[in-house]
């Protein structure tokens, strides 16, 4: 497995990485990651940098994986979005508790069940 440092370059002092699952972040630290991990980091090139010399970067360049469009990519301190849970199925509303509270249902759980709970997350902000 190749790893790769990569540092982080964005505007928070301190940044939770919930895209990539990569942890806390603390302005100019460099981290060693897997190949695979650092081509989905750098795709955030205003957040993340290659931090190999240019020498190695040119031999073996990083392809970053695609972009992710800014609308999914929000400040921690931002209130997420408020929704009609009501109108959501049962996907939607797992990918909303994933995206926006980092909160996974177990599978057994009701769509009623489910709606409640986003509800008390979002009452949490």
């Amino acid at each position: 497995m190749k790893i790769i440092p990569i540092q982080y370059i964005g505007p928070s002092e301190r940044y939770e990485d919930s895209n990539c699952g990569s942890g806390w972040w603390s302005t100019g630290e460099v981290r060693q990651v897997p190949w695979e991990l650092a081509e989905q980091l750098v795709r955030y090139d205003d957040t993340w940098q290659d931090a190999r010399p240019a020498k190695a970067k040119r031999k073996d360049p990083l392809v970053p994986a695609p972009k992710v469009p800014a609308y999914i990519r929000r400040p921690l301190d931002e209130t997420p979005p408020a929704i009609r849970v009501d109108n959501l199925s049962r996907d939607a509303l797992e990918r909303y508790a994933l995206m926006n509270f980092n909160e996974r249902f177990a599978p057994d759980i009701t769509l009623p069940q489910m709606q409640r709970r986003v509800v008390q997350l979002m009452g949490a902000f």
